[in-house]
């Protein structure tokens, strides 16, 4: 049996049974966004997520934005746990034919999405590579008391998601590669329902909305109820008769999807939020459509994944 017949997922979860001797972290890798080890009273979140041109950059993508992309989606993580970012690292791989124009607007993507969140460019490593290769690295802090995780959401709780949704799928369909790469990770978004005291769980959605709900559920041992008329469905979307499918099954979102308590839900009144439905004790993940409850499906982006 090859990678290419049982996906990422389950290729991570071998993974992890391989190392779950040496796995000791406070929250271990595998179970959340970020891995979280504890430092004195506070933890430290840690991630790291790689892009690829072959995979993750259509045609006409330019370097700048590839770079840019690389700190975004790993940012997004420090952001799912409601930690501030304090640095990036990033290991690169580049052809030798790479134009040094190339190579420094790389950098140059980079350095601006670090200086928009607030984060430190620390250092990396370099390495020759068939095609544009970047692995990031970024690390964040929080309080023991602020960290939001994708367990801990309760039946009663309100299901929301910050943003518009199918802009990611919307704009590589129509080939809008600047909004499809230029992506903005809910960083200072993330920390405010983290200080709010309101959210019980939280996770971002980079694969699909639909798996951030389910992954969310899953750790939490609950269900949901989503009701299709509330789902923020961005312009793009709209112009594509499938925009709901596009919303609950496209990727490239890098939104956050939290579960929160009514009581204090007024705190966030100056985030862009919407309430999309709520927690159940029944442990499924329920669409509602015309007041029809349908089973969600959990799918959307899975890398590995043979044609």
């Amino acid at each position: 049996m090859k990678l290419g017949e049982i996906g990422e997922r389950r290729a991570i979860q071998i993974a992890l049974s391989v190392i779950e001797e040496v796995n000791r972290a406070f929250v271990p890798a595998g179970e959340d966004d970020c891995a979280v080890i504890e430092h004195g009273d506070e933890l430290i979140v840690l991630t790291t997520d790689m892009v690829m041109k072959s995979t993750d950059f259509p045609e006409g993508s330019t370097f700048f934005q590839m770079g840019w992309k690389s700190v975004a989606v790993n940012l997004s993580d420090i952001a799912s746990t409601g930690a501030a970012p304090l640095c990036f690292l990033a290991s690169v791989g580049l052809p030798s034919e790479t134009s040094i124009e190339d190579f420094r607007e790389l950098f140059r993507g980079m350095k601006e999405c670090c200086r928009k969140y607030r984060t430190s460019f620390i250092g990396g490593d370099m390495n020759e590579a068939d095609e544009p290769v970047i692995s990031g690295f970024a690390l964040g802090i929080t309080g023991k008391d602020r960290i939001l995780l994708r367990r801990g959401a309760k039946p009663g709780d309100l299901l929301c998601v910050t943003g518009e949704l199918g802009k990611g799928a919307a704009s590589l369909m129509l080939g809008e590669l600047e909004t499809l790469n230029i992506v903005h990770p809910r960083v200072f978004e993330g920390m405010k329902i983290a200080e709010s005291r309101c959210a019980t769980a939280m996770t971002d959605i980079s694969d699909s909305l639909a798996i951030s709900i389910h992954e969310i559920c899953e750790m939490s041992g609950v269900g949901a109820r989503v009701y299709a008329e509330r789902i923020p469905v961005h312009e793009l979307a709209m112009r594509f008769e499938n925009s709901l499918e596009l919303a609950l099954f496209g990727g490239d979102e890098y939104e956050l999807v939290f579960t929160a308590r009514e009581e204090g839900l007024e705190r966030l009144e100056d985030i862009d939020f919407t309430v999309i439905g709520e927690i159940t004790a029944e442990r499924e993940v329920r669409l509602i459509i015309d007041g029809k409850a349908e089973r969600l499906e959990k799918k959307g982006y899975e890398h590995l994944t043979e044609p």
